[in-house]
């Protein structure tokens, strides 16, 4: 891609706080809440305008796994809005 792109990234967890802890620590990163919903699997959607190659986008889902790991939540993967 030649040029930045918002990118979403989402998230779940059993326990909703965690994914409110999740959300603290990636909006001090620079990414903003997208929604941030409860229920039986709560999900958190975070998003960011970022540049990516594909080794960048992978690199950034690695880093997005490790965080989510860190807060007792899954990294579910991302999608690019054009």
């Amino acid at each position: 891609m030649g040029s930045p792109h918002d990118w979403q990234y989402s998230f779940v967890a059993s326990d909703g706080r965690a994914l409110e802890a999740l959300s603290e620590a990636l909006v001090r990163d620079g990414y903003r809440i997208v929604t941030l919903e409860g229920g039986a699997m709560p999900t958190l959607r975070m998003a960011k305008v970022e540049l990516h190659s594909p080794l960048t986008l992978a690199q950034r889902n690695q880093s997005l796994y490790a965080i989510a790991r860190s807060h007792a939540a899954e990294y579910a993967g991302c999608s690019v809005v054009f």
